[in-house]
């Protein structure tokens, strides 16, 4: 139609097109077309075409009106746009004012109260050497933040407790390797163990003597590292206090240190490693003593010195009989168990009780596959592989792993005994 409509003008004179423009004018200007335009712009075009059909030309607006429309969408578009930048505009600059008028009343506050610092007259817009020197006391007071965080991390109750558990076990080998116990009667050799070294991996490893005897001591090291995460994130929800924490710390220092010297033990197969061996395993034993008295009768630095001493000393026995070792750690077994029943009769903690008989399982298993070692191949090859002393160090990880969940769930139900006690 457009096509055709422009065709058709072709023909017209400019004298023509000239009429034409004018009647469109006139008839743009009368009220009813205005109203119509204003109503419905596809009436106000179907009049205009019906004008010019009247008069036999064709109206110029039928060529151009698709183009008129067009543009008269695109200008109302611009002004809209306009118009909210400007009121975008006008907000920033109320902000803008607002928060001058804050900061300059913020400046006049600080320097009727003195705590401007001598500053109260510094400019507006700050020179490079106050900028420089704003920098520089931000940098240092970044710098005094990070010193303090990592004195705080280095003086904190889980570092604390590491720095006094690998001071311990220092202590004991220093003393060891004076030779005052080189004559103590050990197991050193793989005709000790039942467990026989694999042909391949002994061509590629030769000091791999015992492969799943050494593998088994990173139980101990997860469960060491699993008790202290567990310990300290029941410590940062404050569920735990800072003294009950640090024998959960101290404990899973412990059998964490106490998988390396068993690692090393079973590598080297010498005296100081094997002696090593023995005597680190009584405090861990003893600590359970400390723990159940530290629940009963709170923290004490002297109790708990005194019980680590005390244990520490009766490894001595070993100079005096050949079997002086079986009797002291069986004399510590039998404390842990005793001490531990006390906690187990006296605490309402269902999981609690759990735990303390999976552990006392597993204790049984931990000597009775030790002392097995060496007659369970009799019964079937498989035990050459999986031999009673790696099952038993399997045993003695998890047990030190359901001791510490024990304590845990007691130490639990203790603290909430004792927020009942104090809001009755």
């Amino acid at each position: 139609m457009l096509v055709r409509s422009i065709l058709d003008t072709t023909s017209y004179t400019h004298a023509d097109w000239g009429r034409c423009l004018t009647r469109v004018q006139e008839r743009a200007t009368t009220k009813d077309v205005a109203s119509c335009h204003a109503l419905d712009k596809n009436n106000f075009s179907a009049n205009l075409r019906e004008h010019s059909r009247a008069k036999h030309i064709a109206c110029p607006t039928q060529v151009f009106c698709p183009v008129f429309s067009f543009v008269q969408r695109n200008r109302k578009k611009q002004k809209e746009s306009t118009r909210k930048i400007a009121l975008k505009r006008k907000e920033r600059q109320k902000k803008e004012e607002l928060r001058l008028k804050a900061e300059k009343e913020g400046v006049v506050r600080a320097a009727e109260s003195n705590d401007f610092n001598g500053d109260s007259n510094r400019r507006e817009h700050p020179t490079q050497e106050e900028d420089y020197h704003d920098d520089r006391c931000e940098y240092k007071r970044g710098n005094m933040n990070l010193l303090g965080k990592l004195f705080a991390y280095f003086t904190s109750t889980i570092t604390t407790t590491f720095y006094v558990t690998v001071g311990y076990f220092v202590c004991i080998y220093f003393v060891i390797k004076q030779g005052y116990f080189d004559s103590v009667l050990t197991e050193n050799g793989v005709e000790f163990y039942a467990e026989k070294p694999h042909p391949k991996l002994h061509e590629l490893f030769p000091t791999l003597k015992l492969p799943m005897n050494t593998l088994v001591n990173i139980g101990y090291l997860n469960v060491g590292l699993i008790v202290i995460a567990h310990a300290q994130k029941l410590l940062m929800n404050k569920k735990l206090t800072e003294s009950d924490a640090a024998m959960f710390f101290i404990f899973g220092w412990s059998g964490f240190l106490y998988g390396h010297v068993q690692f090393w033990r079973i590598i080297l197969q010498q005296q100081h490693q094997s002696v090593m061996d023995q005597w680190v395993t009584l405090p861990i034993f003893a600590w359970i003593v400390c723990w159940t008295c530290h629940i009963y009768y709170g923290w004490s630095f002297v109790r708990n010195l005194v019980i680590t001493a005390v244990s520490t000393a009766s490894y001595c026995l070993t100079w005096y009989d050949r079997n002086g070792f079986d009797i002291i750690l069986g004399i510590h077994i039998s404390c842990a168990i005793f001490y531990g029943s006390m906690l187990y009769w006296n605490t309402s903690s269902k999981k609690a009780k759990r735990d303390f008989w999976i552990a006392i399982l597993l204790c049984a298993g931990f000597v009775v596959l030790k002392l097995l070692d060496l007659h369970l191949p009799e019964y079937h090859p498989i035990f050459t592989t999986f031999s009673g002393h790696f099952l038993s160090k399997i045993c003695d990880f998890l047990q030190m792993y359901f001791v510490a969940k024990f304590f845990m769930h007691v130490n639990l139900a203790a603290n909430k005994r004792k927020l009942k006690a104090k809001e009755d």
